[in-house]
């Protein structure tokens, strides 16, 4: 991963004057125009059309030096996020889909939605509901609990236990 990020790098910086492509990759497949043209025989005649000025590409290199630490990449290998954010977002497009065509407006309580449900699960939506004195319907509140229950025993690996009309009450009644 660290060469490839230095090959986007490089790459960028590269200009017709001086060209740096001993990073990018080889063959007639690569994203690398020039590296292309150096297959086909035309490296002479290509032209650098899209390269940012040195001073850019200095600003940013301090900033690659330090995503590119190793530590930091060993961190990456299994493919985990680095951050919350990560997963954030993940619950952000399940609930608005970025294909939904939806308004600003119907995207920000969305996200409003989605930062409740990844901060306090299902059950958060309760205690909103509650919070601003909305008359609650019994079976959204069986429902809600229903699903957070299914998500609780999905990650615990144990088996789903539909809740009893006692435990629905007293979930509801303790909900803040």
């Amino acid at each position: 991963m660290r060469n490839a990020v230095w090959a986007i790098y490089f790459h960028t910086r590269s200009t017709d004057n001086e060209s740096v492509h001993s990073f990018c990759p080889a063959g007639e497949t690569s994203w690398c125009k020039y590296n292309q043209a150096v297959l086909k025989g035309t490296a002479e005649t290509f032209r650098h059309k899209n390269s940012l000025p040195p001073a850019v590409m200095d600003a940013i290199k301090p900033i690659l030096n330090s995503l590119t630490h190793p530590e930091l990449l060993n961190r990456c290998l299994g493919a985990y996020t680095q951050n919350a954010n990560e997963s954030l977002k993940s619950v952000i497009w399940q609930i608005c889909p970025k294909i939904s065509g939806s308004t600003h407006r119907i995207a920000e309580i969305d996200v409003y939605e989605s930062v409740v449900r990844f901060n306090e699960g299902r059950l958060g939506r309760l205690k909103i509901m509650k919070e601003l004195e909305l008359c609650m319907v019994i079976m959204l509140s069986v429902l809600i609990i229903k699903l957070t229950s299914d998500e609780l025993n999905r990650e615990t690996e144990e088996p789903n236990k539909i809740p009893s009309k006692k435990e629905i009450k007293e979930e509801s009644e303790s909900a803040p």
